[in-house]
């Protein structure tokens, strides 16, 4: 009977080189040395974000938490190599993705560059699944959590990612946050879509955005990066 269970529990050398495979994949992607598509790179980490999404109940989550954004959509995979080409996070960097989704902004991180990665997010089945590929892959320098980005602790953070995942209150409380953490350190924000016009305007941050062209260039709703100002500026 105890060989039986031994024979059933995963082989560690096997998941080392699954592994290793997926991360040659996400490397060679990250560096143009290999084109290949969204869907087959959710393949390789075996998301299937299409088929939880179904068991997320908005109307209980919009009756459960108010006026906040739930909806998902997914950035792609050649967006997240141009914000990771930009920020380049080193070891000491701490990557914050505010509305994590399914993880694809910080499993690609986790899988491609230094530093730590930090998913939060409102919906709990987006958080499980995420949690599940994470525990699989053995991704020690990740984690996620569950909750509100405005009543969640982000003093590790140094690098922050936005997709517009938050109404203009919420987003506020969190932008209050981050200018406070920006007197201790410097703080990196990457943002895309309507959030961009709430960073914009803050006068704690400067734009650092790289010139860039093709189909994420440098529009007003375009990937942007913003980064504080030293603590001793009169901002």
């Amino acid at each position: 009977m105890k060989s039986a269970r031994k024979h059933l529990r995963p082989d560690s050398s096997h998941l080392k080189q699954q592994y290793e495979s997926i991360r040659k994949t996400f490397i060679e992607f990250h560096e143009f040395k290999r084109r290949i598509g969204d869907s087959k790179l959710d393949d390789l980490l075996s998301l299937k974000m299409k088929i939880h999404e179904t068991s997320v109940n908005y109307v209980d989550m919009l009756l459960e938490l108010g006026n906040e954004k739930i909806e998902h959509q997914a950035t792609p995979y050649q967006l997240i190599r141009k914000l990771y080409t930009w920020v380049a996070p080193s070891r000491s960097d701490t990557v914050y993705d505010i509305g994590a989704g399914y993880g694809r902004v910080l499993f690609y991180g986790a899988l491609t560059c230094k530093g730590r990665y930090r998913g939060i997010e409102l919906v709990p089945q987006r958080v499980v699944e995420s949690m599940r590929i994470r525990n699989h892959l053995r991704l020690r320098n990740l984690d996620f959590i569950q909750g509100n980005a405005a009543c969640t602790d982000l003093q590790m953070a140094t690098i922050f990612f936005f997709f517009n995942p938050l109404f203009s209150d919420t987003l506020k409380q969190v932008g209050r946050q981050i200018r406070s953490l920006a007197k201790t350190k410097q703080i990196r924000i990457a943002s895309l879509a309507q959030s961009n016009d709430y960073f914009s305007c803050q006068r704690w941050l400067r734009e650092c955005t790289p010139p860039a062209t093709g189909k994420f260039s440098n529009t007003r709703y375009g990937l942007r990066l913003f980064r504080s100002i030293a603590a001793d500026s009169p901002y």
